[in-house]
């Protein structure tokens, strides 16, 4: 019997009674990277009583609950999966499902008595009440339905007043173009408490400054060009960076399993060519990719290239050196690659995150994300700054004050009684403007003390 954290007992809790109301609404719980989502899962639906269904995206994340689930229960009595990427049909009290196996069989499923979904990595589907998944939970009809994730928002696409588009990264029941499936969040476990309690590796980012001025946003302002990010890299000789690096992680930091990301298929075989070590990437044999992962784990290989296939459900802890071979704009996926070394482990000191993308200056230490609802609706920042609701490619925009006695002056040294006058006073603000403003008078009250540091080279 796996023995609970002192921070899984309450979520775990309201997850139960979650479930055991009588009439709820489509919910969230935000638990960080290494919280242990899985735990919670198969406790969850082994406590419940009642037929549920596990909703997981992958196979990988699918074997990973079922695994943790007979951990915790030791039996195998009243649970099963369905799913043709496993070649198994079977429905239990408790079953494990991938949506693309069960999309259309809402109607027999209801029919059944299932009346409980809970959804892993909850963030991975369509925000609005549309696409697959949406579809199976209109036609099943169940009582219940709750989604668990690390990063609880989805990108947006909007136009600006001059008809260009922009994206924004929008918290999944905050109400956007249409509505949410998603409608409140009923649990948030912040990544600081993960830090305080030791659950956490300490991480220690290193960082080398690159020349960003050959990177360009796609059409929609969501992320890098992919030929602008291999510009980058020939601009900036990434290549031979992520050589010193490895060569650095190896020699002088003593690490043993290291874990590099790239953006190509054709770079990953390269690297893993020229240094040794394991490569997995999209394309490969189920087998060999299985053979490879599995010899990284054992330590057998030292070093692993991969080509952001590692950024999810791969949850060894023994990683003590990320390396970050590109540029990415996306939040999503720098906080999903620098999870993988966040899990602790009795033969590790720390995890190495060695940044070559510009990325630790673009969106900070992980560390420093928080979840508040001080604006009004949920959002995400980090220290001082909002990364959710407002346009990617501003996310490190200064904001100053457009007016009065501060004019000009950063908003946070702006003193607060004149922000409150402002909120009450000026009904012209933008939204986003006025939600900064009251995230920085949240941030005073509840400044951010936690943090393990940094260096550049």
């Amino acid at each position: 019997m796996i023995e609970l954290r002192s921070n899984q007992k309450l979520p775990i809790r309201k997850a139960k009674e979650f479930f055991q109301q009588k009439k709820s609404v489509p919910s969230l719980m935000v638990l960080p990277t290494a919280w242990g989502k899985s735990i919670l899962i198969g406790w969850v639906a082994h406590e419940l009583k009642e037929k549920i269904l596990v909703i997981q995206p992958s196979k990988e994340l699918l074997e990973q609950n079922f695994n943790k689930y007979f951990d915790l229960c030791g039996t195998l009595n009243n649970v099963g999966i369905y799913s043709a990427s496993f070649d198994t049909r079977i429905l239990s009290d408790v079953t494990f499902v991938t949506i693309g196996s069960v999309k259309k069989m809402g109607d027999e499923l209801r029919n059944l008595g299932y009346k409980n979904v809970l959804i892993d990595e909850a963030h991975m589907y369509p925000r609005e009440d549309t696409g697959m998944l949406m579809k199976f939970i209109k036609d099943l009809k169940p009582r219940h339905v709750l989604g668990v994730t690390a990063t609880p928002f989805k990108l947006q696409t909007n136009t600006d007043m001059n008809g260009m588009e922009f994206s924004k990264l929008v918290c999944l029941t905050n109400r956007g173009k249409t509505s949410t499936f998603f409608k409140k969040i009923i649990h948030v476990s912040q990544i600081q408490e993960m830090v305080k309690l030791n659950y956490w590796s300490p991480l220690r980012y290193e960082y080398e400054n690159i020349n960003e001025t050959f990177l360009e946003y796609n059409s929609t302002k969501a992320d890098f060009t992919d030929s602008s990010i291999e510009l980058t890299i020939k601009e900036n000789n990434i290549k031979e960076r992520i050589e010193r690096a490895v060569n650095l992680c190896e020699k002088e930091y003593k690490r043993s399993h290291i874990l590099v990301f790239v953006p190509s298929i054709e770079l990953a075989i390269q690297m893993q060519k020229k240094m040794g070590g394991g490569v997995v990437y999209s394309g490969m044999k189920d087998s060999e990719r299985r053979e490879t992962i599995t010899a990284f784990c054992e330590g057998k290989l030292n070093k692993l290239f991969n080509v952001r296939i590692l950024s999810v459900g791969f949850d060894y802890p023994g990683i003590d050196a990320i390396i970050l071979g590109y540029a990415t704009a996306s939040l999503t996926n720098y906080y999903q690659i620098i999870g993988r070394g966040t899990r602790i482990h009795p033969l590790k000191k720390d995890c190495i995150i060695y940044d070559l993308g510009g990325n630790y200056l673009r969106f900070g230490r992980v560390e420093d994300l928080r979840m508040t609802d001080a604006t009004g609706q949920w959002e995400m920042v980090n220290r001082k700054k909002l990364v959710t609701s407002v346009p990617i490619h501003m996310i490190n925009f200064p904001y100053t004050m457009p007016f009065g006695t501060y004019k000009g002056m950063d908003l946070d040294k702006a003193p607060d009684n004149y922000l409150n006058w402002v909120l009450d006073n000026i009904k012209e603000l933008s939204p986003v403007l006025k939600k900064q403003i009251k995230f920085i008078l949240w941030e005073r009250e509840n400044p951010l003390e936690l943090g393990f540091g940094s260096k550049s080279k």
